[in-house]
């Protein structure tokens, strides 16, 4: 319920630049620690995987490290707009979005894989990641305790480098896996 009540809100937000700028301010932060945690440079190239309606993460990721990112969702509506709101803000050298559910084939080489906190099946994703990353880095956004039974959980048995933690009500912290 709450996943598609942000679902809705991010389709009907990325319409408008102005209400788009300000969702997308929210995580400035957020995402800056992210940037450090996981030492994101412009030689990287990310992998965001469900990037939703208004792709904040990618845009952020991309306007701070100069990295280019490929951003996907499985909702193809979410993507016609994430596309819509990178080509407004004049990233569509730097950022591709596609329609893609992060588990199945894909021809692409990532140097790091970002899963938002919506991202699932997080366990599919990590093995699939693992057989295509060689070595295998991730940033994953951790639900909150109290929303913890809303969204997918990371799979056991990961070695978490780093973590940090974060000011948001449905995320308290990211964690840096490198394997």
């Amino acid at each position: 319920m709450i996943k598609r009540f942000i679902a809705r809100l991010e389709k009907i937000f990325s319409r408008s630049r102005f209400l788009t700028g300000i969702y997308a301010s929210l995580y400035k932060q957020i995402v800056k620690r992210e940037i450090v945690v996981a030492n994101i440079t412009k030689k990287d190239i990310v992998l965001h995987i469900g990037c939703g309606s208004i792709p904040y993460t990618s845009l952020h990721i991309a306007r701070l490290t100069g990295a280019r990112v490929v951003a996907i969702d499985s909702d193809v509506k979410a993507v016609r707009s994430a596309q819509r709101v990178v080509r407004k803000r004049k990233l569509s050298s730097q950022i591709q979005v596609f329609h893609w559910n992060g588990v199945s084939p894909f021809k692409r080489e990532f140097t790091l894989a970002f899963l938002s906190l919506q991202a699932e099946p997080k366990a599919e994703i990590i093995k699939a990641l693992r057989e295509r990353m060689d070595p295998l880095r991730v940033v994953a956004r951790l639900a909150a305790k109290r929303f913890a039974g809303f969204y997918d959980s990371l799979p056991e048995g990961l070695d978490i480098k780093r973590s940090v933690a974060h000011p948001a009500k449905a995320f308290d912290r990211s964690v840096y896996i490198e394997e």
